[in-house]
């Protein structure tokens, strides 16, 4: 195993004996382990980079004994999971765009999402849809970036928290999918998995946002309701939502890439 990792979830128990641990969600270059830190005053957190300092791996149950936390960022990133160097040059390109956005909060938030190791390894690899539109490898990250370029360039007569509103929307519009679709056997086949089947990639999308929302503390309410509010305008949509300007941006720009 190395010694880089994405902490993407950690549980905390108690054995028989009443003694704490954390049993915690590894993320990183090999493939998904779980592991045990036999130490009630851990300081390791859920989504953090952490670079493993001293540890023991006894049949897949992984002992730490000391770990260092890393910066959360795109090195971190590139040290802890695999990339192709094409989807290195997506995520770099898509993080560029995250600079346009001038608003603090919800830089940082979306900074934080697309640095989240468990989201950004499927979004730069999956299709953007199973039999339409960018339906290749790096699809989904592909249409987002020309999405989110189309709606910075469409907003900017607005004022600059609409116009981040707008980038930060497309950026999030198709999140959804990396829980709707899953890969088959097959080279690259993917197909709808059973919650996509049933509520949508837009559902899906408003979920993983409420986890996010959650997990990184960053935004208000009110940010949160308006980027929910952009998820659930873009293709179909109930007659009593409202249809802002800045989803209406997010909609035409996100209709516009799917058809060039």
């Amino acid at each position: 195993m190395v010694n880089f990792t994405f902490i993407s979830d950690v549980y905390n128990h108690t054995t028989i004996n009443g003694k704490m641990y954390k049993r915690l969600r590894l993320f990183g270059k090999e493939n998904v382990r779980y592991g045990i830190i036999f130490n009630e005053h851990s300081s390791i957190e859920k989504n953090t980079y952490v670079k493993l300092i001293d540890y023991v791996l006894i049949d897949k149950s992984l002992k730490i004994n000391s770990f260092e936390t890393m910066p959360y960022c795109i090195e971190s990133l590139f040290d802890t999971v695999y990339f192709s160097n094409k989807a290195k040059h997506y995520i770099i390109e898509l993080h560029k765009i995250i600079d346009f956005i001038k608003d603090e909060s919800l830089h940082e938030f979306i900074k934080k999402v697309f640095l989240n190791a468990n989201l950004i390894s499927k979004f730069s690899v999956f299709p953007a849809s199973i039999r339409s539109h960018d339906s290749f490898k790096h699809g989904l990250i592909i249409h987002t970036i020309k999405t989110a370029r189309k709606a910075l360039e469409s907003s900017l007569g607005l004022s600059q928290k609409e116009q981040d509103f707008a980038i930060t929307g497309a950026l999030l519009h198709d999140i959804g999918k990396t829980k709707a679709y899953t890969k088959t056997g097959e080279t690259f086949v993917y197909q709808y998995t059973s919650k996509g089947d049933m509520l949508g990639h837009k559902n899906l999308g408003v979920e993983l946002l409420n986890e996010y929302f959650q997990d990184y503390n960053i935004l208000s309410l009110e940010d949160q309701i308006y980027l929910k509010h952009i998820m659930y305008t873009q293709h179909n949509f109930d007659f009593d939502v409202k249809l802002s300007k800045v989803a209406a941006i997010v909609k035409e720009a996100d209709e516009w890439a799917a058809a060039t």
